[in-house]
């Protein structure tokens, strides 16, 4: 807590302290700018996932949600709890960037991933993942998207909830909490707890894998007067997840093999408002810490330790012009200050290695008339004598035509993604590190135009995106290496919804993705197809809701860390979920789920099989003492 006494003595706060509010904004977006700014006005491609949209397709693990997002790619390897990487545009796992309540959440020690496979879709408000390369205001990471989630915030009188859910697998999710918010201050408090046997990840054998998962959530604003605000975050996530060890690329089914994982985020933030909101001064800090200890019956037992100390001061200016036509400016200046260190048994048999790296960015936004929008940003990285300083730069347009209902936006920007220490160094017994490397950089595009008919009954986005990398950093034997060439990802996202009638609600997209290296090979785990349509129905007067849910993805390639090493097909699959819902009262509710319902065989990683067919059924609880 002391960083936080110190943030509060400065007196100001940082961008996240937006995410706060959002819930009250409608259609506004805090990920694709430094200030929230209507999804409108946005030039880069945005999809919103609100409360109502989890809550209907009743998924346990956010992931499964993630699935419907265009240009995302979900890979999971075999059973609950086990690693799952998102990849947006053809880019890598670690070019996309994860925000937990502004959180930079990325483990500096497991690759620069987040570990997607302990994120339930509990307790989460809305999510945001603003595509395409977005360094120049989110740093290293954000090469192929930023994913930011937001928790729910406390708001109106005091509430009491619980919830119990159960089924296949002799899964038991249980989660309990309360929230309160007036004008002067919310809470919001929330705890989980997750069990479950799993099932067998090797094609082999009959030893189910479990997963446990514990998660504590704390959320604390307090505005004492019109001029600040006060924030902070909390979270902390303790999971234990059995696994299978993959010996000469297969997966074989064994006992002893399991990662314990222990996960500390928060945040406080500050904010000083003058001159009726026009000028907005920020400070933060933020502390995301990491612990992975493995037990394998092959290499024995090891540890990766991953800490991120964050420091930043923002100062957002708006104004208005109104000579010829109304003209909103917004001008924005930050400064990070961030600390990256990592640990392990492996990491180059060094206790500890790291890097400081010093940021400036400015973005300066306009729009004219309501209907012409236009975004810059620019970032300088300064990170210790490790690297070369990088710049990246992001433009962006949009253009609402509002006679037809038709919406133009484009994008254009560069990205960088720093080496990770485990890429530098090593983190594997068979995996050498590889000092030389130097960062990767993307440059990318986007244009696409959004049109609504009918009311607003039919709206449809369809988006043509193209990203060039370069230094991309590849396997090559047991070490890594910044390969030669550029590789080229190009493809199509496309997106509809439609409302025929008011209870019902149709919503699909498709995503087709052209990636080559430089050598014209395929990239491996970018199915070339993804498709998804979401269908729901609400009846008896909005207390019952019917969610069916189809995702397909398409043939894939896999590398096998075999001898030699060598290629793989994945073949194509569909997944079906199905939901149901009842609220018999204020205070109680029940809901119903069956996944995989079409018991579909399959693999997103090699070797490493995925549960069949599963149903569950719940309670939900929400009192007001």
């Amino acid at each position: 807590m002391k960083g936080f006494i110190s943030v509060l003595l400065l007196a100001s706060l940082s961008t996240s302290a937006f995410s706060d509010d959002i819930e009250d904004k409608g259609e506004y977006t805090v990920t694709a700018s430094l200030t929230p700014v209507s999804k409108a006005a946005v030039g880069s491609a945005v999809t919103i996932i609100t409360s109502e949209d989890i809550e209907k397709r009743g998924l346990l693990f956010l992931p499964d949600i993630l699935r419907e997002v265009p240009g995302l790619s979900v890979v999971r390897s075999g059973t609950f709890g086990t690693q799952t990487q998102v990849r947006a545009r053809g880019a890598e796992a670690n070019h996309t960037l994860v925000l937990i309540d502004g959180i930079e959440v990325n483990d500096p020690a497991f690759g620069s991933e987040f570990a997607f496979a302990n994120l339930t879709a509990d307790n989460i408000e809305r999510v945001e993942v603003l595509r395409g390369a977005q360094s120049a205001l989110w740093g290293s990471d954000a090469i192929g998207a930023v994913i930011n989630i937001i928790t729910k915030k406390g708001k109106g009188p005091l509430e009491v909830r619980a919830a119990y859910e159960g089924g296949s697998f002799a899964t038991n999710h249980t989660t309990f909490g309360g929230a309160y918010g007036n004008d002067l201050f919310n809470f919001n408090l929330n705890a989980e707890v997750l069990g479950t046997n799993g099932a067998n990840i090797a094609r082999s054998g009959d030893e189910d894998d479990s997963h446990n998962n514990r998660v504590y959530d704390l959320k604390l604003g307090m505005t004492p007067n019109e001029y600040i605000d006060i924030n902070y975050v909390r979270r902390v996530v303790k999971a234990v997840t059995q696994t299978d060890p993959s010996v000469s690329g297969i997966v074989t089914d064994a006992t002893g093999n399991q990662t314990n994982s222990d996960q500390f985020y928060q945040k406080g933030t500050v904010s000083l408002s003058l001159f009726d909101g026009k000028w907005r001064n920020t400070a933060s800090f933020q502390t995301s810490k990491n612990r992975s200890d493995f037990q394998s019956s092959t290499f024995g037992a090891s540890f990766l330790d991953g800490d991120k100390d964050k420091y930043a001061f923002q100062s957002d200016v708006s104004f208005d012009t109104n000579r010829l036509t109304s003209i909103e400016h917004n001008a924005s200046f930050l400064f990070e200050y961030e600390d990256d260190n990592a640990a392990g048994s492996f990491i180059g048999g060094r206790n500890q290695v790291g890097f400081l790296t010093k940021s400036y960015v400015g973005e300066y936004r306009v729009s004219i008339a309501d209907r012409f929008f236009v975004s810059t940003g620019l970032r300088h990285d300064d990170t210790d004598d490790f690297f070369e300083d990088t710049n990246t730069y992001r433009v962006t347009g949009a253009y609402n035509l509002i006679e037809t209902g038709s919406r133009l936006h484009m994008s254009y920007g560069t990205g960088v993604k720093n080496p990770t220490v485990s890429e530098l160094f090593g983190n594997f017994p068979t995996f050498t590190g590889n000092p030389n490397l130097t960062p990767e950089s993307s440059r990318g595009w986007d244009v696409g135009v959004e049109q609504s008919l009918f009311n607003d009954q039919l709206s449809f986005d369809v988006t043509y995106f193209r990203n060039l990398i370069t230094d991309l950093i590849t396997g090559q034997n047991n070490t890594v290496t910044n390969s030669v060439g550029t590789n080229s990802i190009q493809g199509l996202e496309m997106a509809f919804s439609y409302s025929p009638v008011y209870n019902l609600d149709i919503n699909g997209g498709y995503t087709f993705t052209n990636s080559r290296d430089a050598n014209q090979f395929e990239l491996v785990r970018r199915p070339k197809h993804m498709g998804n349509i979401n269908i729901n129905y609400s009846f008896l007067n909005q207390k019952a809701n019917l969610n069916l849910g189809v995702n397909y993805n398409g043939r894939q390639k896999n590398t096998v860390f075999a001898t030699p090493q060598f290629r793989a097909n994945l073949g194509a699959y569909t997944l079906v979920n199905l939901a149901a819902s009842y609220k018999f009262s204020d205070a109680i509710s029940f809901s119903g789920r069956i996944e995989n319902l079409l018991d579909e065989s399959y693999e997103e990683v090699f070797s490493f099989t995925n549960p069949g067919i599963a149903g569950f059924l719940g309670i939900n609880l929400a009192l007001n003492p």
